[in-house]
């Protein structure tokens, strides 16, 4: 069974932000169903596996673990700073 963000939860959430119980100051965007951005960050939740979907499961494990930046466009600085080519 794969897991989806209804559209009450969603519902709760923005009533939450404009409370401001979410812990955060930035105003939050909901630019479609199961998708928010806040704060710089972007969410989407349209993307589910189903349990024995091992393939699908697979390919979103690969997905969340990769870096935010590829490791080969780093290099090291004389000064210990870390330069982005």
């Amino acid at each position: 069974m794969g897991y989806t963000f209804s559209e009450n939860s969603a519902a709760r959430w923005r009533r939450q932000r404009q409370r401001g119980t979410t812990g955060e100051d930035a105003e939050a965007t909901i630019p479609s169903k199961r998708c928010a951005d806040v704060a710089g960050f972007n969410v989407h939740a349209n993307t589910c596996a189903r349990a024995n979907d091992r393939e699908r499961i697979e390919h979103l494990v690969k997905y969340l673990a990769r870096p935010p930046i590829a490791t080969d466009r780093l290099s090291e600085l004389p000064d210990g700073r870390l330069a982005l080519k």
